[in-house]
C-alpha cells in the first residue's frame, strides 16, 4: 500500500488543525466565557456547548499525545509553557501565542539536546521545558523574581527616605 508516514503524526496534525480552527472560530466567545461568565450568561450565551466541545477536543488531543510521547513529556509540555506564558503576558491572544512558542522552543531545544548528548528525548524535552519556565519565572517583567526584588528594593529606599525626612 501507499505509505504516507507515521499515523501518529497525521492524527496529531489533525488534532492541531481542529484545535486551532476551534480557537480561531470561537475566540471571542472563549475569552468572554473565561473572563466574564456572568456577562456572557446575561447576554444570553449558553456556555455548555462550547465548554463540552473544548473538553472533548482537549481530551482527544491529550490522549493522542500520551500515545505518541509519553506521560512525562505531555505533562511537562502542558504545564511549563502555559505557566511561563502566564508570567510573561497580559492578554489572552498573547498568552496563546507565547504558550505555543515556548512549547515549540522546548521541543526543538529538547530534541537538540537529545542529539547532542545522546539522551532520552522525553527527559531532555521535559528538562528544557522546566528550564524555560524557570527562566520566565526569574525574568518576567512584572511577576518575575528579579522584578519583584527590584520593586521591593526601590520601595524600601523610598520608605527609608521618608523615614529620614520624618525624623528631621
Amino acid at each position: 500500500g501507499l505509505d504516507m508516514g507515521p499515523l501518529a503524526a497525521w492524527t496529531l496534525s489533525a488534532a492541531l488543525t481542529l484545535t486551532v480552527a476551534f480557537i480561531l472560530m470561537f475566540r471571542r466567545l472563549i475569552v468572554w466565557q473565561l473572563f466574564d461568565p456572568p456577562g456572557a450568561q446575561a447576554a444570553g450565551f449558553t456556555s455548555w456547548p462550547l465548554t463540552w466541545a473544548w473538553l472533548v477536543l482537549s481530551a482527544v488531543t491529550i490522549t493522542l499525545a500520551f500515545e505518541t510521547m509519553g506521560t512525562v513529556m505531555v505533562v511537562s509540555l502542558l504545564v511549563a509553557p502555559g505557566a511561563g506564558a502566564w508570567l510573561l503576558t497580559r492578554t489572552f491572544p498573547a498568552f496563546l501565542t507565547v504558550t505555543a512558542c515556548l512549547a515549540l522552543l522546548a521541543g526543538l531545544l529538547g530534541r537538540g539536546f537529545t542529539l547532542w548528548m545522546d539522551a532520552s528525548t522525553t527527559a531532555a524535552t521535559a528538562t528544557t521545558a522546566i528550564l524555560i519556565f524557570l527562566t520566565a519565572y526569574l525574568l518576567a517583567p512584572r511577576e518575575g523574581v528579579i522584578a519583584k526584588w527590584r520593586h521591593s528594593r526601590s520601595a524600601r529606599r523610598r520608605l527609608d527616605r521618608r523615614l529620614v525626612l520624618v525624623h528631621l
